[in-house]
């Protein structure tokens, strides 16, 4: 007979669950988008956050854009503005390169859009997002635009400094 050993999971583990799950319940109501993958990396320490978004709906370049930096800012503000998780952070301040963030969209029927709408938006390694299709002939994404990550955010964060504050 095999006897399972009890697993306790570190603090570090429970307190970015509870700011991961947290916020990913603001990122649904907010925007709309519904949590289908998790994942990270944190065998000693927080290093690495992954999470998969798809949002039922056709988005354009610009709304992916404003998507995606909105959700990825969430993240990191939630990651850095709190006291609690600090000290387990393997990189303080989170950055971009610490949560892995993927959108993507689907139709109604929930099957892959259209080829030329967007179906995917992601940050590789060279901290560009990519916006891609799914291309049915070839049973691949295809990239319709990409940008440095940085760019993005100064067009996004541009955008929204000129909205008139709340009252």
């Amino acid at each position: 007979m095999v006897v399972p050993i009890p697993h306790r999971q570190p603090l570090y583990v429970k307190l970015s669950k509870k700011i991961f799950f947290d916020y990913a319940r603001d990122v649904k109501r907010e925007y709309n988008l519904n949590l289908s993958k998790v994942g990270g990396a944190m065998m000693h320490d927080v290093k690495q956050v992954f999470a998969g978004f798809t949002g039922v709906r056709s988005v354009t370049h610009e709304e992916a854009r404003r998507l995606y930096v909105e959700v990825l800012e969430g993240f990191l503000d939630r990651y850095n503005s709190s006291e609690e998780i600090r000290p387990y952070l393997h990189d303080y301040p989170f950055g971009v390169s610490n949560i892995e963030l993927m959108l993507s969209f689907v139709d109604e029927n929930r099957g892959r859009p259209e080829y030329g709408k967007m179906a995917l938006v992601f940050v590789g390694k060279d901290q560009t997002i990519y916006y891609e299709t799914y291309n049915h002939q070839n049973k691949d994404f295809e990239t319709l635009f990409s940008e440095p990550y940085t760019e993005a955010r100064e067009i996004v964060m541009g955008e929204k400094s000129f909205l008139p504050e709340a009252v």
